[in-house]
């Protein structure tokens, strides 16, 4: 048996370059993938940052809403009980004006009772002083006539003394 013959070291040598290129190659393709790769997530971390940012101005345009809408619930609720206080008074103020009214009436009814009673009374001394008027004009009406015929006048003159 013969050993294989040696090829020339030059030969040996260009053999090797393909291998080389090939590595080199290797190395390169995969240097270019990571770029794009590094490349596709430089992008979209920056896209994240983007809706990370708009997110957090969403939030706090969301708690502005939120502070907003809890004055105006403190409001609101501040203005129902302000509401319901004067609802009361109002309740109280109504209810005495009736109790008043009612009063007033009563004192009405009252006042013109005792009007009427008093112009009974009034009616009564009326009648009275008329009947006594009455019973005086005819005492004096006796009383003139008496004198009248004691002193032999005619009825219709009265007498004047000198």
């Amino acid at each position: 048996m013969e050993p294989p013959p040696q090829k020339s070291k030059a030969l040996q040598g260009l053999m090797g370059l393909p291998l080389v290129l090939i590595g080199i190659a290797l190395v390169a393709t995969i240097t270019f993938l990571l770029w794009t790769r590094m490349k596709h997530l430089s992008q979209e971390t920056a896209r994240l940052n983007v809706q990370l940012q708009e997110a957090r101005r969403e939030a706090s345009q969301s708690a502005e809403k939120s502070e907003g809408a809890l004055a105006r619930a403190s409001q609101a609720e501040e203005n129902a009980t302000r509401a319901a206080q004067q609802r009361d008074a109002a309740e109280l103020a109504r209810a005495k004006s009736e109790k008043l009214a009612t009063e007033a009436q009563q004192q009405a009814q009252a006042a013109t009772h005792d009007a009427a009673q008093a112009r009974q009374v009034a009616e009564r001394l009326r009648r009275e002083r008329q009947a006594e008027l009455d019973r005086l004009q005819g005492i004096l009406g006796e009383i003139a006539s008496t004198r009248r015929t004691a002193t032999a006048l005619p009825r219709g003159r009265v007498r004047t003394s000198p």
